[in-house]
């Protein structure tokens, strides 16, 4: 009896097999891959952009995609926390940006207005 998927199925089967949707792809470490990875020990998070480290927490050397990790949802979570802070501080800068703006033109026109007064008495 063989173990091999091939002896196993009939060779249709297999033509027409597809990937199973429970599946769960690792890489070790070392793997060249860009993206936020989850290591399957401890669930810590790296974003990667060249090789897979090992774990900086537990030396562990699986990694998982954070999409498909149990850990990963945690990550989802506090990136929708930072991007919510994210666009409360852009809101915030844009207010005092203009603010800012609206003083720096103001405040010159404040004291040019009073300076055009007296010029024009004096030389009227």
């Amino acid at each position: 009896m063989s173990t091999h998927m091939e002896a196993l199925l009939p060779e249709s089967t297999l033509a027409g097999a597809r990937s199973e949707p429970d599946y769960v792809r690792f890489w070790p470490t070392g793997a060249e891959v860009i993206g936020t990875f989850c290591c399957t020990a401890c669930g810590r998070a790296v974003c990667s952009v060249r090789q897979l480290p090992d774990c900086p927490t537990c030396g562990g050397s699986l990694w998982e995609d954070a999409a498909t990790s149990p850990f990963g949802s945690e990550i989802a979570q506090r990136e929708l926390v930072d991007e919510a802070w994210f666009h409360e501080e852009v809101r915030s800068v844009a207010g005092l940006t203009r603010g800012m703006a609206l003083v720096l033109v103001l405040v010159p026109l404040s004291w040019l207005v009073p300076l055009f007064a007296v010029y024009l008495m004096i030389h009227g």
